[in-house]
């Protein structure tokens, strides 16, 4: 089961991580907005339909629906910052801030609400990453404007921070009893509704 889980979370991050190569081959006449919100509405509408009655259960719980629609809220806010960082600052740049400072604001939200203090291993890590991330980023400006990639660095955490927030919500609310699968799809099924004004 342990090595099933780890499998899964390396072929989600493989995944994950090409998303903005995807998006950089659409036409120039696409807005990212667009992308963004077509991706997440499409995949909410999906994972939703892969539990139906999970999703209903999570939402009808006030325990996990509160923090179901807390995190369809992040659900939101990502995919319009991540694209739109990329846009801006390249998908190199983009990817890198917007995916590596997600894990740090989820152990931040970790640290100030639930007052679980980071360990040194984890405080040696983080400040690698930072460093790793802030070189790659530099390293990658290319021919980019200035200010477009400082844009597109803000942009980008904003994407990692909006991440961080809904996979928070979303271990909070299984931690209620709710079904995973449930609530991921109630999650970004909710988002994906309030995605659709903006793909319009």
């Amino acid at each position: 089961m342990r090595n099933g889980g780890v499998l899964a979370l390396v072929l989600a991050s493989v995944l994950w991580g090409t998303t903005g190569t995807a998006a950089s081959w659409m036409p120039r006449s696409v807005s990212p907005i667009a992308i963004g919100a077509a991706t997440m509405t499409i995949g909410g509408v999906l994972l939703a339909a892969t539990s139906p009655r999970g999703v209903l259960r999570a939402l009808r719980a006030r325990a996990s629906r509160d923090w179901v629609l807390v995190g369809a809220i992040g659900v939101f806010v990502y995919p319009l910052a991540f694209y739109a960082s990329m846009n801006l600052a390249g998908v190199a740049i983009g990817n890198v801030v917007s995916l590596g400072s997600g894990p740090v604001f989820a152990a931040l939200f970790e640290w100030a609400i639930e007052r679980r203090r980071p360990t040194a291993l984890w405080l040696f890590c983080t400040i690698t990453a930072v460093l790793g991330v802030t070189l790659l980023a530099l390293a990658g400006r290319g021919d980019i404007p200035g200010g477009s990639v400082g844009i597109g660095v803000l942009l980008g955490l904003l994407a990692g921070l909006s991440y961080a927030f809904y996979t928070y919500a979303s271990s909070r609310a299984m931690r209620t009893g709710a079904h995973s699968r449930g609530v991921v799809g109630a999650m970004f099924g909710v988002g994906a509704v309030a995605l659709l004004p903006v793909l319009l």
